[in-house]
């Protein structure tokens, strides 16, 4: 199992995808970071280090475009290279898929960690290190008339959490997210041809997206997974109360889900007819 997922990773690193990939990443966590670091420039008072991730986490058109880069990385899944089916060969597949899933989850980290990392360069500046909220971002929660159309944090219910457990729990929710939906890539291209598999998997993405943004009632987004990655849509402290998830609610929701979509796979694995030849057998 450590063995495949180290193979994928070395195989990863080598192709420039990944490099495409956290680029557009670290490009989506910097257009979300500026108008803060623009707003906290005006009123001459700096900004907690950590905010622009936290910024980022609660930014729901970014997030969903960050989630391209997710697409990006994992794009070869399943069949990586032309001796996969020899890996299989030495394998079992359960170990095959769990390889598989290793690496998805590994990668995920790598792409929110480098934005995380991004996040912080880019505000650094001005900026300082601790674990309370800086006074433009309790601004914005306050009174947003200060800010203007390219800057907008209505969320103060967030600032209910440590700036320490906001970037966590925002970091936490996005991996889970961003996991899962490389699982279901996972799933659609072993059922599907590559072109639908990856139409599939943006499909979920963009109903999760439609329940978020368009629907009147906010309590569409429990049943949204996209919504449900989001940290400012979550019943935090007494806010929003039977209105959003916990926290705690929404991760395991993405736990279960994953099991749920693990289990698929190897159901579809075992019955896959991966057409393994060697010399003249098949």
């Amino acid at each position: 199992m450590f063995k495949i997922c180290k193979h994928q990773l070395q195989m990863a690193f080598s192709s420039p995808r990944i490099y495409i990939s956290l680029f557009w990443g670290s490009v989506m966590q910097i257009v979300s970071a500026m108008p803060l670091l623009d707003f906290s420039e005006k009123l001459q008072k700096p900004l907690c280090i950590w905010e622009g991730f936290v910024y980022f986490c609660c930014d729901t058109y970014i997030i969903a475009a960050a989630f391209l880069g997710i697409i990006i990385l994992v794009s070869d899944i399943p069949f990586s290279s032309e001796n996969e089916t020899y890996t299989l060969l030495r394998t079992s597949r359960k170990k095959w898929v769990a390889g598989k899933s290793l690496y998805l989850l590994c990668v995920c980290c790598i792409y929110y960690f480098c934005i995380l990392l991004v996040g912080l360069v880019f505000i650094n500046k001005s900026s300082y290190i601790g674990n309370f909220w800086s006074e433009p971002l309790f601004y914005l929660t306050t009174q947003p008339d200060l800010g203007d159309n390219s800057i907008f944090f209505p969320y103060k219910h967030v600032l209910s959490l440590s700036p320490f457990k906001a970037v966590a729990s925002g970091l936490l929710l996005n991996i889970c997210y961003g996991f899962l939906m490389s699982l279901f890539l996972l799933l659609f291209n072993l059922k599907l041809p590559r072109s639908l598999g990856y139409f599939a998997t943006m499909m979920i993405h963009v109903i999760g997206y439609i329940l978020t943004v368009l629907f009147l009632s906010m309590k569409a987004v429990k049943f949204s997974l996209f919504g449900n990655s989001l940290l400012m849509y979550h019943e935090i402290g007494s806010f929003y109360e039977d209105q959003f998830l916990k926290l705690h609610e929404s991760v395991f929701l993405f736990a279960v889900t994953t099991v749920i979509v693990v289990l698929l796979i190897l159901k579809v694995v075992k019955k896959y007819d991966f057409k393994i030849t060697v010399g003249t057998r098949q």
